[in-house]
């Protein structure tokens, strides 16, 4: 588990808004994947992400750009370009869910090409939300495979985001 910055609050059950307990966010470290994923939850840019780096290397990012409860577009990009350097896949998340949230994929990607991060490793995330088959036909991976993966970890990948199925899959394909 790893720090994250953002606020952490949530209904109790009359109504009130009480604390929701540390942000968090997670380093999943699965060797014989060589997978060492960072998921960000829901936290903003902040300098011990230079401490996540350093000491887990995360080749999959999965960064959030929804840029009003999380980092923008701007901020992931940064993050990317200033702390991951082991990352091979940048998995945006956390967007575009309802209208508050304003950072748009497309505008991420404008941002990670400004700082000079190379565009191979982004995952094109909005044609593959929630659909195990869309994922391994971009992965080229057998359906049989990712469904087993998709399956087997689905409350996992319900409870965090719509977009863990595709760093998954992607993880596995790539061994």
């Amino acid at each position: 588990m790893t720090t994250a910055d953002h606020s952490s609050c949530c209904l109790g059950p009359e109504g009130h808004i009480e604390n929701g307990g540390a942000p968090g966010g997670f380093v999943l470290h699965v060797p014989h994947m060589n997978a060492r994923i960072y998921h960000g939850g829901d936290t903003n840019v902040f300098m011990d992400m230079e401490l996540i780096e350093e000491l887990n290397k995360p080749n999959i990012l999965m960064i959030p750009i929804g840029d009003r409860f999380t980092m923008g577009p701007e901020g992931a990009a940064l993050a990317c370009q200033k702390f991951f350097h082991s990352a091979k896949l940048i998995i945006p998340m956390h967007y575009g869910t309802f209208p508050l949230l304003t950072g748009t994929f497309e505008a991420f990607q404008a941002e990670l090409e400004k700082k000079g991060v190379a565009k191979e490793k982004l995952v094109a995330t909005d044609s593959i939300k929630d659909d195990p088959s869309k994922i391994c036909a971009i992965q080229q991976a057998p359906i049989g495979v990712a469904q087993k993966i998709f399956e087997d970890n689905k409350e996992m990948i319900r409870s965090s985001g719509h977009i863990i199925e595709s760093t998954v899959i992607r993880a596995y394909s790539d061994h």
